[in-house]
């Protein structure tokens, strides 16, 4: 992932092959792929446009990743999109993950 991000124009197919080598699938290359890029594009629009985190925000979204992993964010969005959405025939509203 190192040499994706600071050199993407010079991955090539040794490197993708020692991946595969490694006992990786196309899955797991694709998945681990998409969370790089998509790290990468949260991190240069954040520098970009000069937001600091709260430092106590970012200290509990580490302890819930380190506890929950990526799950917790899953939920922090399904509690954020219940509270915006309509309340249906049931009275409650769903969930994203449902």
């Amino acid at each position: 992932m190192r040499k994706l991000t600071l050199l993407p124009d010079q991955v090539n197919q040794a490197d993708v092959t020692a991946i595969y080598e490694a006992g990786w699938d196309d899955t797991a290359l694709s998945h681990a792929v998409l969370v790089c890029a998509s790290f990468n594009f949260m991190n240069r629009w954040v520098d970009g446009l000069g937001i600091e985190a709260d430092p106590a925000v970012a200290r509990r979204a580490g302890e819930m990743l380190h506890q929950k992993g990526y799950t917790a964010v899953i939920e922090l969005l399904d509690h954020a999109r219940i509270r915006s959405l309509p309340v249906g025939a049931t009275g409650e509203a769903k969930s994203v993950s449902s």
